[in-house]
């Protein structure tokens, strides 16, 4: 991995995107935010959905599950413990259950990753 993708930049968007599973409504300061983290980290847009599909998505999706799920904020040395753990333990079946997973509850983030878009659209025009 080279120096500009390091796990610490990894880091910071899994505590950024965790945001995205908490139990509460995420304002337009929010969005604007998570943007500015993608637009700055040395990911792509894409590779940025992959990341919370494959490492942030099977940590926390049940916190969306649940009827009294966190909605204070993620302990970060947790989420990153949790997701180094799962990631170590990925394999074929737990990519497929967590992928199918994701496609069944993408509609839930659907509004907020167009959000995400419509502040990345504005940080690339003001290039």
């Amino acid at each position: 991995m080279t120096e500009g993708r390091s796990i610490k930049n990894k880091q910071q968007l899994w505590i950024a995107l965790s945001e995205l599973y908490l139990d509460t409504e995420l304002q337009p300061d929010f969005f604007a935010e998570l943007a500015k983290r993608i637009y700055e980290s040395p990911f792509s847009y894409k590779e940025v959905r992959e990341i919370d599909k494959k490492e942030v998505f099977p940590v926390l999706y049940q916190n969306v599950l649940s009827v009294a799920g966190v909605w204070d904020g993620f302990d970060e040395e947790w989420l990153i413990t949790s997701i180094v753990k799962k990631n170590a333990k990925r394999n074929f079946l737990s990519q497929g259950y967590h992928g199918f997973l994701y496609s069944r509850m993408q509609h839930i983030f659907k509004e907020e990753w167009k959000q995400i878009e419509i502040y990345l659209h504005k940080l690339r025009c003001e290039e």
